[in-house]
């Protein structure tokens, strides 16, 4: 009479997943291979089944293999699921995408960039920075700031203070937030937005986006668009 067990030949090696839903993730999984002296097709069932919803955290998954006769084997391995949570963004980029980092201090700074794209925190203290060439994110932090950007499409938030911010050349994103700043785009299509309290933006050469400033100086803006070579939306 059959008394031994099948025999599994193969079965999955324990799996780590990740998942950036909480829900936890479907997982598909090889099923084992088994054999046995007597029976010819022996079966086998997996619990949770491969295809099920698995959560965040180790779940062990369990085989079962049964012949003709009813001997049972089992065998088992384990999926765990982690979250994986999206990169912190700085101007929409992770810090990977930058050449060079630079901070500041808690006190009044003077930082320069470099000729690459940098990412530069200016922190607490009324800071002068200059971005240099390079496409540059710049956060100004707290404090009155001066902010220029220099060459390179560059993207810069003055944070909460009285700021001073130039693009200069390149395509800039420029945000005053709070505090009553005084924005200046410079050379190329620049976006301005003044954010909170009483703003000064001046749109400079090029086609312009101005929003949320109490005043601003549109003459040359004005005088692009009547020639066709910029336009002034202050919506």
């Amino acid at each position: 009479m059959d008394s031994k067990p099948p025999t599994f030949e193969f079965i999955s090696d324990n799996l780590d997943v990740s998942t950036t839903s909480t829900d936890g993730v479907v997982v598909n999984y090889s099923l084992p291979i088994i054999s046995d002296i007597v029976d010819s097709n022996p079966l086998v069932s997996c619990i949770p089944e491969s295809g099920s919803l698995f959560q965040l955290g180790e779940t062990t998954v369990v085989c079962t293999a049964t012949d003709e006769v009813v001997n049972i084997s089992k065998k088992s391995f384990t999926i765990t699921v982690t979250l994986d949570t999206a990169p912190e963004l700085f101007c929409g980029l992770p810090i990977e995408a930058f050449d060079t980092v630079i901070e500041g201090t808690l006190g009044n700074d003077k930082l320069k960039g470099t000729n690459g794209n940098d990412l530069i925190f200016g922190l607490d203290g009324n800071d002068k920075i200059n971005g240099k060439k390079g496409n540059d994110c710049i956060y100004g932090g707290d404090g009155n700031d001066y902010i220029n950007g220099h060459h390179g499409d560059d993207e810069i938030y003055g944070g909460n203070g009285n700021d001073k911010i130039s693009g200069h050349k390149g395509d800039d994103k420029l945000f005053g937030d709070a505090g009553n700043d005084k924005i200046r785009g410079g050379y190329g299509d620049d976006v301005i937005d003044g954010g909170d309290d009483y703003d000064y933006c001046k749109g400079g050469k090029g086609s312009n986006t101005i929003i949320n400033c109490e005043k601003e100086h549109n003459k040359h803006d004005y005088k692009e668009k009547e020639k066709g070579h910029g336009k002034h939306d202050d919506s």
